[in-house]
């Protein structure tokens, strides 16, 4: 929550948008009373004329360190990044569809808004709530409680204007049946009807809109590596929450590797077996020294990273999806023997170069003393002849240069590594 002594730039931005806006023509949607918290963005419904406008108000705000506009055929995507480490996503919609197919007019709503919080400019709350409804009826969704809870407080005035409109329009009266979202096919079937969706105009709408599916933004990998103990497990959780609730981003993380072909014990005892052994087993404890089982063993789980990192850009990177490996390619080459694998490491070294790159790599490390603290697993001569070998091969990565970044963070204080992380992440985005 924002201290009324302390406002973080983001809080002060929104307190000032109404000044510095004041020109323009827009209307801020789902507004009820305040402005919105600490982990909520801000939808704005905006004129396509303005749009160079807003982003040079942006820009020229003091506190922001960088703005990135993410450009599509009905809004651009605005995600700012204030000194102080805060962060505010402004979604600036000059066209509201679904698929190409227009639902609500932009104009409409503009004309429409009236001065709210901090003199900004708000759609009305029965509006608002007619794009909260068909919004997630064409989307093929219930609309979530914490908007049925909010309509259930709503002045009466602004509950019987939203059942007056959606009466009009669709001939429904009950607000359950709206919010049930199963009246997809109903809303469906009344766009293709609308002006702005015919003839031409409707098809170069639907056109770019299918080109906005196709072309996303790629987004990044992200690895944590290190020893047993090195505490990778909460870091990454704790970053996971970072990027999903301050950040609001789409965030799926992997194990090790992306497991498009099974872990080998599973041919033998089944997958939900071998997946159980696996986690309950201790790391290093595979006695395998014959060599041609070992090449035979890192052959098949090097062509899953071959060919599953492909997966792994198609299905999750290029539709807009941070990918977390808790752990990654690098235990080959560290830490071949957690694997059950003894090959050279000049071999696993040199067939790195064949797989795409991760933009961020972080390699947590501790000492023997602070990790035999947390676990008993290895001991204090393994884990700082492992953590060695970690360090050195980090040091090697990142002398290499290019985009990729190799990052060896000793995870002393979580805090000070999750403030390190963080800078890491805002710095590529």
């Amino acid at each position: 929550m924002t201290s009324t002594l302390h406002p973080t730039l983001r809080h002060t931005f929104l307190l000032n948008l109404a000044q510095m806006a004041a020109p323009l023509s827009y209307g801020a949607l789902k507004i009820f009373g305040s402005l919105p918290d600490e982990h909520s963005d801000l939808d704005l419904i905006v004129k396509k004329d303005e749009l160079t406008r807003w982003e040079q108000l942006c820009r020229g705000y003091k506190g922001v360190e960088k703005a990135v506009f993410r450009r599509k055929s009905y809004a651009t995507y605005v995600e700012l990044y204030f000194s102080d480490n805060s962060y505010l996503e402004l979604d600036l919609i000059h066209s509201i569809q679904r698929k190409g197919q227009v639902f609500l007019s932009a104009n409409d709503l503009i004309s429409a808004s009236t001065a709210g919080p901090e003199g900004l400019k708000v759609v009305p709350p029965y509006l608002s709530f007619v794009y909260i409804c068909l919004f997630f009826n064409l989307n093929y969704s219930p609309v979530p409680d914490k908007y049925r809870q909010i309509f259930a407080v709503l002045p009466t005035h602004q509950q019987s204007r939203f059942l007056q409109w959606m009466g009009s329009r669709f001939g429904l009266l009950e607000p359950e049946v709206f919010f049930s979202g199963k009246k997809t096919a109903l809303f469906e079937s009344k766009l293709p009807f609308e002006p702005e969706n015919q003839g031409l105009r409707g098809l170069f709408r639907r056109i770019s809109s299918a080109w906005d599916a196709i072309w996303q933004d790629k987004r990044p990998v992200i690895t944590f590596s290190g020893v047993d103990g090195a505490g990778k497990s909460t870091i990454l959780s704790q970053t996971l929450a970072i990027l999903t609730e301050k950040y609001r981003r789409r965030v799926v993380v992997i194990r090790h590797r992306p497991s498009l072909l099974p872990i080998l014990s599973s041919y033998t005892h089944g997958k939900a077996e071998a997946e159980r052994r696996a986690a309950s087993s201790l790391p290093r404890q595979g006695k395998n020294q014959n060599p041609l089982s070992s090449v035979l063993r890192f052959a098949y789980y090097y062509a899953d990273y071959v060919f599953g990192q492909w997966y792994i850009l198609l299905k999750y990177s290029l539709r807009g999806q941070y990918v977390l490996y808790d752990r990654y390619y690098f235990d080959f080459i560290a830490d071949g023997r957690r694997s059950n694998i003894e090959l050279p490491v000049w071999l696993t070294s040199f067939l790195y170069i064949f797989l795409l790159k991760p933009r961020l790599n972080f390699l947590l490390y501790a000492t023997p003393e602070e990790i035999l603290k947390r676990k008993q697993e290895l001991s204090a001569e393994d884990i700082r002849s492992l953590t060695d070998r970690y360090l050195g091969l980090f040091q090697k990565l990142e002398q290499r240069g290019g985009k990729a970044r190799y990052i060896a963070i000793h995870n002393q204080h979580i805090e000070a590594t999750l403030d390190t992380i963080e800078s890491e992440f805002r710095n590529i985005c």
